[in-house]
C-alpha cells in the first residue's frame, strides 16, 4: 500500500517522513547516512521542527526508495465547487430555466453597454491618426 504524497505543513509532512522511513525499516540514523545529512536533521524534520531543502528532501526520498516529484496544479476555487455542486443538484428543466434566464441577463447587459463606434473603433478603442 502507498502513503499518500506529502502535505504542506511541516508536522504532518514529518508525520509522512516517519511513516515512509518506518515502513522502509530504516532507523534515522541510517536514512540520515544513506541520504547524505545527519541523525539530528532527520529527526527535527520528522518532529515538524522544519522543512529540509528540496536537494535533501530528494535525496530523502530516494534514500527511501522513491522519487521526488513537483507539481503545480491550478488551485481550486471553493465558489466554483460549490456552484458545479448546485447546478448538479437542478433538475433538467431548473438548468434550462437558469440558463434562459443568464442569457437573458447576457442581453440586456450587452445592450445597456454604450456603443463606442462613433468616437473610435469597432472595439471601443480610441482611433490614433
Amino acid at each position: 500500500m502507498d502513503v499518500a504524497p506529502p502535505p504542506t505543513d511541516p508536522a504532518a509532512l514529518g508525520r509522512w517522513l516517519a511513516t515512509l522511513r518506518h515502513r522502509s525499516g530504516l532507523t534515522q540514523a541510517a536514512l540520515a547516512a544513506a541520504a547524505g545529512t545527519s541523525q539530528p536533521a532527520v529527526a527535527r524534520s520528522e518532529a515538524g521542527g522544519g522543512v529540509p531543502s528540496w536537494r535533501t528532501l530528494d535525496r530523502i526520498a530516494r534514500a527511501l526508495g522513491r522519487e521526488l516529484h513537483v507539481r503545480a496544479a491550478p488551485a481550486v476555487d471553493e465558489h466554483d465547487l460549490d456552484l458545479a455542486r448546485q447546478v448538479r443538484a437542478m433538475t433538467v428543466e431548473e438548468r434550462l430555466a437558469t440558463l434562459t434566464s443568464w442569457a437573458a441577463l447576457a442581453a440586456a447587459t450587452r445592450e445597456s453597454i454604450p456603443d463606442d463606434t462613433a468616437s473610435g473603433t469597432a472595439d471601443g478603442r480610441a482611433r490614433t491618426a
